[in-house]
């Protein structure tokens, strides 16, 4: 009986089934794929595809202006799945912020760029009118449902950005000013209702006759102190890298928001907790200012220079001299020359001579007279080519990095 059972095993081999038997022992994405349906096969591919080249069209999208290609999937599709990823009123309020601040910035960089057209100020300032509305609108809200502190941060954040772009416009007028003060006035009309909702919280804290919470003042004080270290650390980074007037006038803010923090500090050590609260907001405040002013100028170093003050009041210094050894003018995006005093080696009347000056970094904007003698020296190599720096001897200095 065993033996025909055996016989009967044999002659009855288990067949492998037909599907598997064609694939090879390979990994279990090609198992998949056999079972895979073809047209599926492509669907998952075509995907994946596009999940992956949209990433990084969407990435590049994020630094397009108006007018350029990927600039309606920046902002049909970009900024719209941010916003429904923007959980909760804190982050929507954030969001419809920062929105606002990319459409100055759109404008303050086509400005600057000189790309800006007839129609383009008047959209990006109807946009930010709707984005900066949309934050206050929820800042309202979650005013009244008691998130006082929360609303006050952000609208500290709200009115320091809208400061430093005032700032920016200011010195971004000249160029063109009719442009400018369009957009302009909405930054201001939305600036002067902020300070306006500011000042009424402050009234009604100072009218409190409960006071603020215990430890309230005591937190305020210890967020402004933060504020502070933190934006001088962003100052000691941007220096030699952002626009010199925005470093002076980031650290002509730090030097109030200090004296209002020891204000606070002093006015808390007498009990005064009201008081001493709104002077350490007043400090946090100023703070994030600085840091605003700073941000929004390293966003417009990445595409273009803003115009340097300089002593005899010229916007716009001639460019710097940079050459290799191949004779060929090299453009100059970086650094700055401090003329600082002046050489008595060029007799009356004739150009002033060109001193050799050893060049390191990346180099920005030099005061060389086209009628100046030069006089050339070879400087250390960089990528392979060797160049040379022209400095006339009336503009001594230093080269920073």
């Amino acid at each position: 009986m065993r033996e025909l059972l055996v016989r009967h095993v044999r002659a009855h081999a288990p067949v492998v089934d037909t599907m598997w038997a064609k694939v090879p022992e390979r990994s279990r994405w090609a198992r998949c794929h056999v079972w895979m349906p073809r047209p599926m096969v492509g669907a998952t591919i075509a995907g994946m595809s596009v999940l992956v080249l949209g990433s990084g069209v969407a990435f590049a999208a994020e630094h397009a202006l108006p007018g350029e290609l990927l600039y309606p999937m920046k902002v049909h599709l970009n900024e719209e799945v941010r916003a429904a990823f923007s959980v909760g009123p804190r982050a929507r309020a954030a969001w419809n912020t920062r929105r606002a601040e990319r459409r100055l910035e759109e404008f303050e960089s086509l400005l600057a760029a000189g790309r800006l057209d007839d129609r383009t100020p008047e959209e990006l300032a109807d946009r930010f009118t709707a984005h900066a509305r949309a934050a206050t609108a929820v800042m309202g809200q979650m005013e009244s449902q008691g998130a006082g502190a929360t609303v006050e941060e952000l609208r500290s954040d709200l009115e320091g950005s809208l400061r430093a772009h005032d700032d920016i416009l200011a010195r971004l007028e000249p160029r063109a000013r009719e442009r400018v003060r369009g957009v302009r006035g909405h930054v201001q009309s939305l600036l002067t209702d902020t300070t306006n909702a500011r000042v009424v919280g402050e009234a009604q804290v100072r009218e409190s006759k409960e006071g603020p919470a215990p430890g309230t003042a005591e937190r305020r004080v210890a967020r402004a102190a933060t504020a502070i270290a933190r934006v001088e650390q962003v100052i000691a980074r941007a220096e030699g890298r952002a626009h010199g007037d925005t470093v002076r006038a980031a650290r002509a803010r730090v030097v109030r928001a200090q004296e209002d923090l020891r204000a606070a500090r002093a006015v808390l050590g007498t009990g005064a907790a009201a008081d001493a609260m709104l002077r350490a907001d007043a400090a946090f405040r100023v703070a994030r200012e600085a840091q605003a002013l700073l941000r929004v100028d390293g966003t417009l170093q990445l595409r273009t220079r803003l115009p340097e003050s300089t002593a005899n009041g010229d916007a716009h210094p001639p460019d710097v001299q940079l050459e290799s050894s191949d004779d060929a003018r090299i453009p100059t995006p970086g650094s700055s020359v401090r003329a600082d005093d002046r050489s008595g080696d060029s007799p009356a009347g004739s150009p002033p001579a060109l001193r050799d000056v050893p060049a390191r970094g990346v180099f920005d904007v030099q005061l060389v007279p086209e009628h100046a003698e030069q006089k050339r020296r070879d400087v250390p190599r960089r990528s392979g080519r060797e160049r040379r720096l022209l400095v006339p001897d009336q503009h001594r200095g230093e080269i920073r990095e």
